[in-house]
């Protein structure tokens, strides 16, 4: 009975654990940017210094959701 428990345990364990892929969901990375300025008053007093910064977010996706 001792065997046939540590065979199953050790069965379980090399099989290890299901794969977190599903064959319904193919990722890919989806992006967004994000502008953003700032400026700043120059130092001769007219006119504007302004600096123009983009942030880019990638994430993974799956392929088949409403939002791609």
């Amino acid at each position: 009975m001792i065997k046939r428990l540590l065979i199953l345990f050790l069965a379980l364990a090399l099989y290890g654990c299901p794969s977190e892929e599903s064959a319904s969901c193919q990722k890919v990375m989806q992006c967004e940017e994000d502008v953003e300025m700032l400026c700043d008053k120059s130092d001769a007093g007219c006119g504007e210094d302004c600096h123009y910064f983009v942030h880019e977010h990638c994430y993974e996706v799956c392929k088949n959701d409403k939002k791609w």
